[in-house]
């Protein structure tokens, strides 16, 4: 994974490990799944609070997907829909 933002991702992880929630590390973990036969995933800033937005990158540099891995806590200012309020961060695609 190439991270664009890692200063927000150590504030990120600091905050979710603080709270006690492993959304944040299980979502990480999921995009991470996604790097198979060359494709990459890149993680950038977000406007929202502990968000990030994320690109899945094919070997030849094409943008295959792309979407948001998004914090839904409180306040939740991520303007993405979820009813799913047991997990803080999720992603969106």
């Amino acid at each position: 994974m190439v991270i664009h933002c890692e200063e927000k991702l150590r504030e990120a992880q600091a905050y979710s490990a603080q709270l006690g929630d492993r959304s944040l590390q299980e979502c990480l973990k999921k995009l991470e799944s996604w790097e198979r036969d060359g494709h990459t995933v890149h993680l950038y800033r977000d406007f929202a609070p502990y968000s990030f937005g994320f690109g899945l990158y094919a070997p030849d540099g094409r943008l295959v997907m792309n979407g948001g891995l998004l914090y839904h806590g409180s306040p939740d200012r991520s303007c993405a829909w979820t009813e799913n309020r047991d997990d803080l961060w999720q992603t969106h695609t």
